[in-house]
């Protein structure tokens, strides 16, 4: 069976398509969506003393569900989600969690920020509803 894999990049990062899944890309791997996606932002987010890693994402889709934001940003690490109205206030968002030196699931400033319109922490072993567990099971 022949797959079609197409490449899309945005600012550098990028979100393949391959069937009927995007596959974005994570550093040295990748998580599956059934949604068309451009990665805006993407950042490790280890703590090497701590021994917690993970990573910080901007997510815009393209059709989005409905009842679903457009534009998120996913502290993947701690597990929460920020809805943003637009591209432009979820990178707003980025720089917060870029020069915060606090703990980030506790970040205040980014729910604060102009364009932010929900903030979702989702339980530890939860997968965010653009990631389903079905396309992304545990390893």
């Amino acid at each position: 069976m022949k797959r079609e894999v197409r490449y899309r990049k945005s600012r550098g990062k990028s979100v393949v398509r391959c069937g009927d899944h995007w596959q974005v890309i994570h550093g040295s791997f990748c998580m599956l969506t059934p949604f068309e996606v451009v990665q805006h932002k993407y950042g490790h987010t280890d703590i090497e003393a701590e021994g917690r890693h993970g990573y910080v994402e901007v997510l815009e889709f393209v059709d989005p569900p409905e009842g679903r934001p457009k534009v998120v940003l996913y502290n993947q690490r701690d597990h929460v989600i920020y809805d943003f109205d637009s591209v432009k206030a979820a990178l707003n968002g980025w720089k917060v969690f870029v020069f915060w030196k606090g703990e980030l699931r506790t970040c205040p400033h980014v729910r604060k920020l102009s364009g932010c319109t929900g903030v979702y922490a989702l339980p530890a072993d939860a997968y965010p509803w653009f990631y389903p567990e079905e396309l992304n099971p545990p390893a």
